[in-house]
């Protein structure tokens, strides 16, 4: 039987609240990650890998319904919604600094209570991904300080 203390649990209000600012915690960190890959606990890195692909199968059936219905919502919404694709170059030092940014940026919209929220604000869901589009550099590993 899996427990809270064990980090092998996936807590019902994360999957209740669409993932909406519950931190997974692992490693001491306390924002939402999708991989558990840096986690000490084999039980904790399991549940976060379970937790990413949930978010991730979520948000694609999301997107899809959005796309097969979007000529039905009004062009304002049209216009506002929708994915955006960039190239970067950075190093992962920047590419934290840029992910606390766009967390302290989304939670200026998060507003879950609805006297925070202006008239006419609905709820939207927000993906970052960050993906290497690189290969692994067995030098860069093998100079790694040992966890």
């Amino acid at each position: 039987m899996s427990s809270p203390a064990d980090g092998d649990f996936i807590p019902a209000a994360i999957m209740k609240h669409s993932f909406r600012n519950y931190p997974f915690r692992c490693a001491g960190q306390s924002r939402f990650r999708t991989h558990g890959a840096d986690c000490p606990r084999p039980a904790a890195a399991r549940g976060g890998r379970l937790l990413s692909e949930s978010v991730h199968a979520s948000a694609e059936e999301l997107g899809e319904g959005y796309r097969d219905r979007e000529s039905e919502y009004p062009a304002r919404w049209r216009s506002a919604l929708g994915t955006s694709y960039d190239v970067l170059h950075a190093t992962p030092e920047e590419l934290m600094t840029l992910q606390r940014r766009l967390i302290g940026l989304f939670g200026e919209y998060r507003r879950l209570s609805r006297d925070e929220r202006p008239p006419g604000a609905r709820r939207v869901r927000a993906r970052v991904g960050l993906i290497p589009w690189f290969e692994p550099d067995p030098a860069e590993l093998a100079a790694a300080p040992p966890r």
